[in-house]
C-alpha cells in the first residue's frame, strides 16, 4: 500500500497542502493563487490535475532575458495539468506529465539601439553577416568572365 493513504488528513487539507507545494516550487510562475477548484488530487493513486492556469508573463519574460532568447512572451495560458506518481515503483516506472492547452504567444523582443549588448543583437549581425555573404557570393558569379586561367608564377 502506497504511503500517501496511511496519512490521516481529509481531501480538503490533502489538497491544501499540495497547492501549497505547487505554489512553493512553482509560485513564482502563476499569474494568480491556485484555488482549490483548480486543483484535484488523489495522493492515493498518486494523480493530480490543475486547470485554468495563467502564467506570470514576467518571471517567463525573466527566465528568457536570463537566456539570451530574444523574443518576449505576450500571453500564456495552460488549459490542463496532468501529473501520475507512482508510489509504489518510484524507482522504476516512469512518472508522466501531461500538458493540455498550452498556448503561448510570442514575438520579437523590442531592442533599443542605445542597448545591443543582448542576443538580439548577436543574432541581428548574424543575420546581416550572412546576407552580405550571400550578396558577395551572388555579385562573383554575375562578374565572373572568361578571362585567361593561366597559373602565374609557375614554370610548366
Amino acid at each position: 500500500m502506497p504511503w500517501p493513504s496511511f496519512i490521516p488528513w481529509s481531501n480538503s487539507l490533502k489538497t491544501r497542502a499540495c497547492r501549497q507545494l505547487i505554489h512553493h516550487y512553482l509560485g513564482v510562475f502563476f499569474q494568480e493563487k491556485l484555488s482549490l477548484d483548480q486543483l484535484s488530487v488523489d495522493l492515493f493513486s498518486g494523480c493530480g490535475q490543475v486547470k485554468d492556469v495563467i502564467l506570470n508573463l514576467n518571471a517567463l519574460n525573466e527566465s528568457l532575458t536570463n537566456n539570451n532568447i530574444p523574443f518576449e512572451i505576450v500571453k500564456a495560458y495552460v488549459g490542463e495539468i496532468n501529473l501520475s506518481i507512482p508510489w509504489t515503483s518510484l524507482l522504476s516506472d516512469n512518472s508522466l506529465l501531461d500538458i493540455k492547452g498550452l498556448e503561448i504567444t510570442i514575438r520579437p523582443k523590442q531592442t533599443n539601439d542605445q542597448n545591443m549588448s543582448d542576443g538580439s543583437f548577436e543574432l541581428s549581425t548574424m543575420f546581416n553577416s550572412m546576407n552580405t555573404s550571400m550578396l558577395i557570393a551572388q555579385e562573383c558569379l554575375k562578374n565572373e568572365t572568361e578571362e585567361d586561367t593561366t597559373y602565374q608564377g609557375l614554370e610548366t
